[in-house]
């Protein structure tokens, strides 16, 4: 089985054993159920970070993936918008794909880092502003070998 497959396998596994304890601990169907997903979404996008900065060692992903799940226990509130943009800004910059980013990705970007940053968090939008000065100097995967 290949490590995608696993890791939406260990996302199930992980939401529905948060949500189930959110329900057996008392909780309301639509609270366990976006207590579930927020678990899900931690442990999948830290498997997804750790591929994108080491893409041939597949079990380092999964130890990011069990250390979320770990870190989920203690700390229930990751941002995940804040997540999903770094993970996209990390693509870009890291050039992970092989290719510069495409129109839709930038629009995605700014879209993103433009919603945080109506609701305070400035700091992505610098992050956002530098991933795009990046990415315009870098030179293409494909020219540089």
């Amino acid at each position: 089985m290949d490590s995608n497959r696993i890791i939406v396998v260990i996302t199930l596994l992980f939401l529905s054993g948060t949500m189930g304890f959110q329900l057996v601990s008392g909780r309301g169907i639509f609270p366990a159920s976006y207590a579930g997903l927020m678990a899900g979404a931690s442990v999948f996008l830290a498997w997804a970070f750790a591929r994108e900065i080491d893409p041939d060692n597949e079990l380092s992903a999964f130890v990011a993936a069990f250390f979320s799940g770990i870190g989920f226990i203690f700390f229930p509130s990751p941002l995940l918008l804040t997540l999903l943009l770094e993970l996209m800004l990390l693509r870009i910059v890291n050039r992970s794909t092989g290719l510069p980013a495409r129109t839709l990705d930038s629009f995605a970007i700014l879209l993103l880092s433009g919603w945080l940053l109506f609701h305070g968090g400035w700091i992505y939008s610098i992050l956002a502003f530098l991933a795009f000065v990046l990415d315009a100097f870098l030179p293409n995967q494909s020219a540089a070998s």
